[in-house]
């Protein structure tokens, strides 16, 4: 991340302790800091709704599969479980 001429990175430690409680201290920052984080919570929470509907729609069609398998089965009129 460039700002105001900081360049700060998880792995570069030319940033000093001093430079990021200053870059804190800069309300312009936390507030590119604030954004940049709700960004990355809303994908986060997509990525879960995508993952909890794909689960339902997986136990509905194997809800559905067995109903099928079930019907049929009462159609032959033999038990096959």
């Amino acid at each position: 991340m460039l700002f105001r001429g900081y360049h700060i990175s998880g792995n570069d430690e030319s940033v000093t302790l001093d430079t990021a409680v200053g870059l804190l201290d800069d309300p312009v920052f936390r507030m590119a800091l604030f954004a940049e984080v709700t960004k990355l919570v809303r994908i986060e929470i997509a990525k879960l709704r995508l993952f909890s509907e794909g689960a339902a729609i997986c136990r509905w069609r194997s809800g559905y599969r067995r109903t099928l398998v079930g019907l049929k089965q009462l159609d032959d009129g033999v038990d096959r479980e």
